[in-house]
């Protein structure tokens, strides 16, 4: 891990525990990414194993996330996530925050889990007063 280069750095993790009266062990991955100064983003992996009562469980969660930046105090960031859960979530936001007093977000978003499946599309304006 490069504390000064984030970018130029690997994380893997090992860890276990108990989780809502779940004993677990778990490994994750991260890659932070970046093309040029403004387009960053990381790839994220989480494989857990839970001993469960009715036998061991894997379990994962896959991760992408991108964002531009522009210089205008402009950015926007995709998320992709997929589970083994059979549930998937993706976002796309945009914001231009820190302009004098206000902020403004725009959120799409396609969300998964099971059956159930929703879309939805957000704003958001701030005025700090």
């Amino acid at each position: 891990y490069n504390r000064q280069d984030r970018l130029n750095s690997v994380s893997l993790t090992y860890d276990w525990g108990i989780f809502q009266d779940v004993p677990y062990n778990a490994i994750e991955f991260e890659k932070p990414f970046g093309i040029g100064d403004r387009f960053t983003g990381s790839v994220d992996a989480d494989y857990r194993i839970e001993q469960r009562p009715t036998g061991d469980e894997d379990v994962w969660l896959f991760r992408i996330e991108s964002e531009y930046t522009w210089a205008w105090d402009g950015r926007i960031k995709l998320t992709l996530e997929e589970s083994s859960e059979d549930r998937y979530n993706h976002t796309l936001l945009f914001a231009y925050e820190d302009v004098k007093d206000w902020d403004f977000y725009f959120v799409l978003n396609d969300a998964q889990s099971g059956d159930q499946k929703v879309r939805g599309i957000f704003t958001k304006f701030v005025y700090r007063f």
